[in-house]
Order: structure tokens, then C-alpha cells, then sequence
């Protein structure tokens, strides 16, 4: 029995061996080395002994310089029988790519648990050799002619061309079908358990990774095939598996495959399983590319309340219509699935500053800009953000003897987007854009006086129209977006409710409720992904609620708060509220 605890053995000849096992046991632990000229360890049996030999590496590294790392060879035609333990950390290095290499009518099992190892098992004819891949364990290397291979416990096999396997049995580990455009073929003579397969397929020329059982398949796999910002090129069915019998079942990770702007599932035809070209959906990048379209026209809508606000604010003033202005908002959307299957949410926070001036008795005119940043929360955890600058102008009429109005607005907007989608394999894709907006409003309201308390209905009518460039940008995974020119109308009729307190100070407190019915008129706005059109429609009605207060702190400063819920049939806002400061001079 060897026992190595923080050791370096090396062969001191180029042609030595760093440890040689004759019928024994050794166990090297703790950062030890064992490094040979040419074979690291070399495991044998002598002529009259038939004990197993046995190696344990923890946390410890074998070095074969230009040979084996082990090598499991008896002396003579004495058959050897070899139990190897890789645990740990520990690490096999060799010269000939050889992890392990067993000859002569050998019998060698080697166990890996929590090590990453780089090379090839290769058994000899008539000799027999297992593997075990446990507890996160990895190999990256071929097999040659191993009996079994047992992949459990999120550990991974990660092939490195075509391999050959005799009983391939899945513990609820992964094979990774080696580099995106490598395709390679796994052969198994059987297949049990569960587990996972990481396969790569070109959907342009078919080429593809493919998993062949020459016999029997049993167990519920999965099979994640890696995504693509690229069109699919060719209409048919492309093979990922055969098995010759068996009741083994098949399935996509996710359910589906991201293949350019369309996503793909899988098919049984027989025992073999198939990408079925005819099963589609709107891929997840393509419904990351129509959510930030489709943020758009929410975004300003969010932005143009802030406006109305203000301008209610101005005419709550009683003369004093001029002075400075900020106000803080933020809201939540809920966007509906629509036909392409793309829902989201989407949180505003924004910031308006502005000015304005009584120009007369009847008029005032106003300034403003502010930025708002919208965050949305897209599928399989993908998001998307919209930073919005804007700027605008802003006029009031009203007539103080008739109670009539009429707010104006006009607004320019730059909007940077971005998204990070996950795709359907996990990986990442991202993608930026910019557009320019123009918008306006005209509101037609009358302030209808109750009583002499300060009661008060205002009833109203809105239309607010919005015009949105076209942008055109490609994300890192080549998938190519455009989007045409959208607009927007929306119509709103609502009905105001209030009452002006006076205090005790020489203050104003004006508490109020609204309701309004809305409908939205905009047409099918165009975008096109990968040069495949896809519609988007925020078209359809809504109703809105609102609560709100203004109270005078003293002549010249004013604080504005209101919260607002809206629910349509497009998207709907569960929450939505605006605090503000008015200075006035």
C-alpha cells in the first residue's frame, strides 16, 4: 500500500514511469504528483497474483510526459484488473491524449467525481473498460471502445469528434456534442436513464449533431439543440435521433428551438425524432424585437399624462398661471399576448421640468422636457429598455366666464433601445436601436361650477396622435430587424370631479376623481424580422380611473399628486401615479 499526502514522485529517466502497482493499492491525496517520463502511473499484475489494483487521486494530479496517464497493462499475457478513483479536483495529464489506456485482455474502471479531465479513454481489443462521471465531474475527449459510460449528477461528457459507446446510461448528466459547427455522431449500442443531450445544428444547410442507438433505447431525455438569430433555409425535417427500438421519449428543453425570428419543435416518426419545420411559434428574440416596438407608443402615452397634470394644475391656479415646474412619475403596463405570443410588462420612471407663462387672460404658453426609462420584463427571462429625451411645447386657453378650455401640446422624442434575450439554449443575444417620435394632444374640456362651495364637474374630450420613425439594427446573434413608420391615435372621453377647499392658511386644497373611456385607432404597425412581417396592434378600448389632489402651500408653491389605474384591451396599467412641485411668480 502506497500512501502519498502532499507528495511529488517523478521518474528522474525520460523513459520511467512515475509509479508502478503490481497487484497493490496506492492513494495519493492532498496536491500530490506523480509525473513519469512516459507513463504517469502503470498498473499490472504479476504471474501468480490476481489482486485488483486500485488508485486513488484526491485533490492530486498523475503526469504521463509523452505516454498515458495510466496505463492498466499486465506483465506477460497476465491479465490485469484496475479500480481507479479520480476524485475531488484532481487532474490527468498526458503526452499521447491518453487519460487512461488499457491493453492486453485488461479489466479497468475509472470513477470521476467533481474533476474536470481533458483527453481520450481508449481500451484495447479484448480488453474491458467503464467510466463513471459523477458529481459535476466533466471529461472532454473521445471514448474507444468503452462498455459503459455512466453519466449522473449534472456531470458532462463533451465529445470532441465521432464516438462509440457500448452502454450509454444517464444519471441526469449531459453530453455535449462538441463545438457548434463541428456535428458529430454519438453511437450507442444502448441508452437508459435520463439526461440531456447539447447538440448543434445549421439550420441553412441541415447539417446537424446526431445521436445514434444501434439498439435498444429506454428513459425520458431531453435535447437542447443550440439557438439561431439566422432563418431557417431549408423546409425539411431535420434528424437529431435514432434508435433502432425501445420506448425512450424525446423532448426540446423549453419545449422549442429559437430558429432566427420562428421557434421549432420536435417530432416522432417512428424511433427517430425529428426538428419539425411545420411547428412554429414567434421566437424569443423575435418577441423581444416586437416588444420594443410595440414599447413605443406606450412610452409617450406615459409621458403625455405628466402633461395633462400640469396643465389641470394651471388652470387650478386662479391667475397665477406662470412660473416653474417638476414632476416625478412611474407606472406599470401590462402588455396582453397577442397573435405572435408576445406579452410583457413594462415599468416607467420619468422625470418632467417645465416653464410657462400667462401670455394673456385667456392664454398661456409653455415649455418642458424631462426623460423617462421604461424596463420591460420579457419570456424566458429576457428584458428590454427604452431611455426616452424629450422635449416639448404646451398652450392653455380658458375662459374663466364660460368655464371652457383648450390644452395643446406638441413633443419631440429620441428613444434608445436595447435588449438581452435569452434564447432557447440559455445563451445571450443582444441588440440596440434608436428612433425619433413626434407627438401632440388637443383636449376640449368645461369647468362646470355646482354650488358656491368649490364643487365642480368637468367633462372632456382628448385626441392624441403620435408618429414613429422606422429603425433598423441587427442583434449579436445575426438576427435582422426593421420596423417601418407607426403611428398611434387615441380618442378619450372622461368626465372630472372636484371640489376647491379653501383653508385656513389662504391655501387651496382640490382633492378630485376621474373616469375616462378611451379607444385606441391605430393601425397595424409593420415589423419585419429576418425580412418575415409580423404585425403589431395596440388597437382596441380602455376605461381609466384616477384620484388626485393639489394643494396651495402659499402663493407661490403648489404640490400636485394623483394615482391612476387603466384596463383595456391591449395592455392594461394596474398602477400608475405622478407627484409634483409647482413654483409659481
Amino acid at each position: 500500500m502506497v500512501s502519498l499526502d502532499n507528495a511529488r514522485v517523478e521518474a528522474t529517466l525520460a523513459t520511467g514511469t512515475g509509479l508502478v502497482l503490481f497487484n497493490s493499492d496506492a492513494t495519493a491525496r492532498n496536491n500530490s504528483r506523480i509525473i513519469g517520463g512516459v507513463n504517469g502511473v502503470n498498473m499490472r499484475n504479476d504471474a501468480t497474483l490476481t489482486h485488483t489494483n486500485s488508485l486513488i487521486l484526491d485533490n492530486s494530479v498523475v503526469q504521463g510526459k509523452t505516454g498515458a496517464a495510466i496505463l492498466v497493462n499486465p506483465a506477460a499475457t497476465n491479465r490485469t484488473h484496475a479500480d481507479i478513483q479520480v476524485l475531488n479536483g484532481s487532474n490527468l495529464l498526458s503526452g499521447n491524449g491518453n487519460l487512461l489506456q488499457v491493453a492486453n485482455n485488461s479489466t479497468a474502471n475509472m470513477n470521476v467525481d467533481n474533476s474536470s479531465l481533458f483527453g481520450d479513454v481508449r481500451i484495447g481489443a479484448g480488453s474491458t473498460g467503464t467510466v463513471q462521471l459523477n458529481n459535476n465531474a466533466s471529461l472532454t475527449g473521445q471514448l474507444f471502445n468503452v462498455k459503459q459510460l455512466d453519466v449522473n449528477s449534472n456531470a458532462q461528457w463533451v465529445l470532441v469528434g465521432d464516438s462509440q459507446v457500448g452502454a450509454l446510461k444517464m444519471g441526469g448528466g449531459n453530453v455535449v456534442f462538441g463545438a457548434p459547427a463541428q456535428y458529430v455522431q454519438l453511437n450507442t449500442n444502448s441508452l437508459t436513464g435520463n439526461g440531456t443531450f447539447k447538440m448543434h445544428t445549421n439550420f441553412n444547410t441541415g447539417d446537424t449533431d446526431l445521436l445514434n442507438v444501434n439498439g435498444n433505447a429506454e428513459g425520458n431525455h431531453q435535447l437542447l439543440v443550440g439557438a439561431s438569430g439566422s432563418e431557417l433555409a431549408t423546409g425539411n425535417a431535420i434528424k437529431v435521433v435514432h434508435t433502432e427500438s425501445g420506448g425512450a421519449t424525446f423532448g426540446l428543453v423549453g419545449d422549442t428551438v429559437d430558429v432566427g425570428a420562428f421557434e421549432y419543435g420536435l417530432k416522432q416518426e417512428g424511433t427517430d425524432w425529428f426538428l419539425d419545420v411545420e411547428k412554429r411559434g414567434t421566437s424569443t428574440s423575435a418577441k423581444a424585437v416586437l416588444a420594443l416596438a410595440n414599447a413605443a407608443p406606450v412610452v409617450l402615452r406615459g409621458e403625455e399624462s405628466i402633461l395633462r397634470t400640469r396643465m389641470g394644475e394651471v388652470r387650478f391656479g386662479e391667475g397665477k398661471s406662470q412660473g416653474l415646474w417638476m414632476r416625478g412619475y412611474g407606472n406599470k403596463i401590462d402588455v396582453a399576448a397577442n397573435s405572435n405570443g408576445v406579452g410583457y410588462s413594462q415599468n416607467q420612471a420619468g422625470l418632467s421640468l417645465g416653464a410657462d407663462w400667462a401670455m394673456d387672460e385667456l392664454w398661456t404658453l409653455g415649455v418642458m422636457g424631462g426623460y423617462s426609462n421604461s424596463n420591460l420584463g420579457l419570456s424566458r427571462g429576457s428584458s428590454g429598455m427604452v431611455n426616452s429625451y424629450y422635449a416639448g411645447l404646451y398652450g392653455i386657453f380658458r375662459d374663466d366666464e364660460s368655464g371652457v378650455y383648450v390644452d395643446l401640446t406638441a413633443k419631440v422624442n429620441r428613444l434608445n433601445g436595447q435588449s438581452q434575450v435569452n434564447m432557447s439554449d440559455g445563451q445571450r443575444a443582444k441588440g440596440k436601436y434608436s428612433q425619433d417620435a413626434v407627438s401632440a394632444s388637443v383636449e376640449v374640456g368645461k369647468n362646470i361650477k355646482l354650488d358656491d362651495d368649490g364643487l365642480y364637474l368637468e367633462p372632456f374630450a382628448q385626441l392624441s396622435v403620435a408618429a414613429i420613425g422606422g429603425s433598423n439594427y441587427t442583434m449579436d446573434n445575426g438576427l435582422k430587424a426593421k420596423s417601418d413608420r407607426a403611428t398611434s391615435a387615441i380618442g378619450k372621453v372622461g368626465m372630472t370631479a372636484g371640489k376647491n377647499i379653501q383653508l385656513d392658511s389662504g391655501g387651496i386644497l382640490q382633492p378630485y376623481l376621474r373616469a375616462a373611456v378611451a379607444r385606441d385607432f391605430s393601425p397595424d404597425n409593420k415589423v419585419y424580422i429576418n425580412d418575415q412581417a409580423f404585425k403589431n396592434n395596440l388597437s382596441g378600448g380602455s376605461y381609466e380611473v384616477a384620484g388626485g389632489m393639489a394643494v396651495s402651500l402659499s402663493p407661490s408653491l403648489s404640490v400636485h399628486a394623483e394615482a391612476t389605474h387603466m384596463k383595456g384591451k391591449a395592455y392594461d396599467q394596474p398602477w400608475g401615479a405622478t407627484v409634483g412641485v409647482q413654483y409659481a411668480f
